[in-house]
């Protein structure tokens, strides 16, 4: 576990359509880890992008949909 930082961009201000990643995974009906693997997956060029990207918020981590 990170204590004082994160591996995902910083973002000052919460778009509307973001969703903790909790609750996106759980709305997509797929795991919570599953949607960090395809997520990294896509940084790496190992995979296709996912239809969103992840982001740090006050400490919190959140999925921002196209």
């Amino acid at each position: 576990m990170r204590l004082n930082n994160t591996k995902y961009d910083l973002i000052n201000d919460l778009p509307n359509n973001a969703l903790p990643v909790s609750i996106y995974a759980k709305d997509n009906n797929t795991a919570v880890g599953y949607v960090y693997i395809k997520y990294e997956r896509y940084l790496a060029d190992k995979g296709k992008y996912p239809g969103y990207e992840i982001r740090c918020f006050k400490g919190s981590n959140y999925v921002i949909p196209e």
